[in-house]
């Protein structure tokens, strides 16, 4: 904590943060006894206000004792604490990652742009690089700005030497930002080749639509299927901007229902597509149409978005709409807890200024964790407001309330997300709800087994970076270090099945997830090695070699194991000249 603080510090004053700044500014001087300049209580003090309280006493006072009743003692005991971490270059880059990924999501470019500049500044060529150079060009494809092939072509690059599955996904991304320009032909024809061999059934679905975009012969019907599963939510929301043009565009290209479930998660990028003029009268009245003869439930965000069109033909389409917008059932609650605690109604994000209070957002998180069983009041209260038993129900019922009007859809005011019984809060199951914690479990339940493989698979899918990771509270850093060791586990196997089955490549692309979790890690050291060796990389697997050993001196004061010299030893022998002697 104490060092993703002092990062944090460092960070800040990079970042335009806007209004936000002040009042996290003028939290840092608030007392946890309520004794401070405005005399805030504890549970109105921000949390990145608490952190900045304290890391900044720590630093301008480091032998002094901390004054009773100014800061918040959960956090000052965890600063007490030791705890392993990354080696710190590691850790800034995915910090700043997750940051740009964040910043870019809540359509603040310029600021997601830097932290991406941030990320490639450190110098390093990995994974956590490659996904900030392809942040880069998304954001430049975004602003139609005209550095874009030059953006996709270091892409390429950096890709060339991080195995074929990155290189696949650099091809795919690459292709997917220059549609709808038939340049886009080459890539993805590539991508489609890639993914084939490698039996990526999500990379070959993507690569199909766009293909199919171009007006390419390709199976789309079954590929537009494989994004509509839960779990690529993302990945089909991402690719709304192209997608819904050219569907949109041609009504008997699929069933109406079909058409309803891509723009039921593709709000956001429908209402992209309608700002930059991308969408055609004809193919917004295609959508009207579409969600006029749905018979299931209406998906309300879409018709939100249409209804912001004030094009008289449109309007006029949209008439009976608004009538069944009226009785529709609410959109689904999505929970994202992978990365930043991201939660949406439909394709719409709860922005952050709802929430009163970062306890009220992790107490949905933390009902979300408990999927299985209602959590009684006691506990809650022992979790987030220890102390006096009347303060912590009030605290408790006041979250609780904030939290239902964060949650409640205006347009379906009777649907109740949080369920109390018999002095238990629990998430209602009656209602439409995807839960990324809930789905990871379950794809982890089945263990490390053959059987398992494609569930296993579908959990790191799910992964997509560290549990809650900007919450610090006891329970959210035990079920984070416990969920990526398990993932972990998961990596370590598939690695090791991977190598055993002779697919080498596969081998690298989890070997090297597994070392951008745990760098100091001999098992994601030394299987990396031997994927590298596998495929007679053996420059690639020298330079690995040398990270590995200055991470081992520096970090731990240790030599590599005799394995890893074994295999280094290899590599250059690989690396020799071979010839006849005489």
């Amino acid at each position: 904590l104490a060092l993703g603080c002092k990062r944090l510090a460092e960070e800040i004053s990079q970042i335009d943060f806007g209004l936000h700044l002040d009042g996290f500014l003028r939290g840092a001087q608030e007392h946890w006894d309520g004794s401070g300049p405005e005399g805030k209580s504890r549970d109105e003090i921000p949390l990145e206000s608490r952190i900045a309280a304290l890391v900044l006493h720590k630093t301008l006072n480091p032998d002094a004792e901390l004054p009773e009743g100014r800061f918040d003692p959960e956090l000052a005991g965890r600063l007490s604490k030791p705890t392993r971490c990354a080696p710190t270059g590691a850790a800034d880059q995915r910090s700043l990652l997750t940051l740009g990924q964040a910043f870019e999501r809540g359509g603040d470019l310029e600021n997601a742009y830097r932290a991406y500049e941030g990320v490639l500044d450190g110098g390093e060529l990995n994974l956590t690089a490659f996904e900030a150079a392809l942040g880069k060009a998304r954001i430049e494809r975004a602003i139609r700005g005209e550095r874009l092939p030059r953006l996709l072509k270091s892409v390429r690059g950096m890709a060339k030497n991080l195995g074929d599955q990155v290189r696949a996904r650099a091809v795919l991304e690459g292709g997917l930002l220059l549609l709808p320009d038939p340049e886009a032909k080459a890539y993805l024809l590539e991508a489609q080749q890639l993914y084939g061999e490698q039996g990526d059934e999500l990379g070959l679905a993507r690569a199909h639509l766009g293909l199919a975009s171009l007006g390419e012969e390709a199976p789309f019907r079954a590929a537009l299927e494989v994004l509509l599963q839960p779990e690529h939510i993302w990945e089909l929301s991402d690719s709304s901007y192209w997608m819904l043009p050219w569907l949109l565009a041609k009504p008997d290209l699929v069933e109406p229902g079909v058409v309803v479930r891509v723009l039921g998660e593709s709000a956001r990028g429908l209402k992209a597509c309608m700002e930059d003029d991308s969408l055609s009268i004809e193919a917004r009245l295609h959508a009207v149409d579409a969600l006029r003869k749905f018979e299931g439930d209406l998906p309300l965000a879409p018709v939100r978005v249409l209804m912001q069109d004030k094009t008289p033909q449109i309007q006029k389409a949209l008439e009976a709409l608004k009538v069944e917008l009226k009785s529709a059932q609410g959109a689904s609650l999505k929970l994202v807890s992978f990365g930043p605690f991201v939660v949406s109604r439909g394709d719409e994000s709860i922005a952050e200024t709802e929430w009163k209070h970062q306890k009220v957002k992790y107490l949905l998180a933390y009902l979300a964790k408990n999927w299985r069983t209602p959590v009684p009041d006691e506990q809650l209260m022992e979790e987030f407001w220890p102390g006096p038993a009347d303060r912590a129900k009030r605290s408790l019922y006041q979250a609780t309330y904030n939290l239902r009007r964060c949650l409640k859809d205006p347009d379906a005011p009777q649907l109740d997300y949080i369920r109390r019984e018999r002095g238990c809060l629990s998430l209602n199951e009656d209602l439409p709800i995807w839960n990324d914690y809930k789905e990871l479990e379950e794809a982890l339940s089945g263990g490390c087994e053959p059987d398992n493989r494609a569930m296993l698979n579908r959990a790191l899918r799910l992964y997509r970076g560290p549990y809650l990771e900007r919450c610090y509270m006891d329970w959210a850093v035990s079920a984070r270090g416990s969920l990526e060791l398990k993932v972990m586990e998961a990596l370590e196997w598939l690695t090791q099945d991977q190598l055993s089955q002779g697919n080498k490549e596969g081998a690298l692309q989890h070997a090297r997830q597994l070392f951008e979790l745990d760098p100091l890690s001999n098992a994601a050291q030394l299987l990396t090695m031997k994927a590298l060796v596998g495929l007679g990389q053996s420059k690639q697997a020298l330079d690995h070699f040398k990270v590995c050993e200055d991470l081992l001196r520096q970090e731990l004061n240790l030599e590599p194991t005799i394995e890893m010299l074994q295999l280094r030893q290899a590599a250059k022998l690989q690396d020799e000249p071979s010839g006849l002697i005489g």
